[in-house]
């Protein structure tokens, strides 16, 4: 007689993915709503699926079910991570607007269209610039971990900052509330 987590194997190997979701799933869902902080725990789901997805692309290279079942749960850990970093990245970021807040209407009219000032700024960034923003800024990545994750060096990722920098100067040029903004948002991003 064959255990039920081999059983959840040769299924999932063969497309048939109940046993999977009955014996499996929600301990996975478990894992990455524990992991995720509570303001998070909403995109637990997203990680396991992302990791199932993953996982299905591989079924043929599963032997057993303990390779199996460590792959899950890594690529649902990886999953949180990402996510947290991101979050925390944010929250950095918006932070500094919280900071500044002096209740006046017509500032935060200004503030709001700072922001959307620069990121409209951001999206005419070329793909490779734009890349390297994400990873940066988005994901929270240090430099190495940028270069890494692109296939450049550490230099390289430097000099795409400073064309980000110069980029965004210039499709922000002559409007100096909006470059006092994008200097203070390009210090904290540039600053690594």
């Amino acid at each position: 007689m064959m255990d039920t987590g081999q059983q959840i194997l040769l299924d999932f190997k063969a497309n048939k993915l109940e046993t999977f979701y009955k014996c499996l799933y929600p301990a996975l869902m478990m894992f990455a709503s524990i992991r995720l902080t509570p303001q998070l725990a909403f995109l637990a789901e997203d990680c396991v699926q992302d990791a199932v997805f993953a996982a299905l692309k591989k079924r043929r290279d599963f032997h057993s079910f303990p390779s199996f079942r460590s792959y899950l749960y890594t690529c649902v850990s990886n999953s949180v991570s990402s996510i947290q970093r991101k979050y925390r990245a944010r929250c950095n970021y918006t932070s500094g607007f919280e900071d500044i807040d002096s209740g006046d209407p017509a500032e935060e009219i200004e503030r709001m269209e700072v922001s959307r000032a620069v990121f409209n700024a951001i999206d005419t960034l070329p793909e490779n610039l734009r890349k390297t923003f994400e990873l940066s800024f988005v994901e929270g990545l240090a430099n190495a971990e940028v270069a890494g994750r692109l296939g450049i060096s550490v230099s390289a990722v430097k000099k795409r900052k400073a064309s980000i920098k110069v980029h965004l100067n210039e499709s922000l040029h002559g409007d100096l509330p909006k470059a006092i903004s994008l200097f203070l948002f390009l210090s904290y991003f540039l600053s690594a």
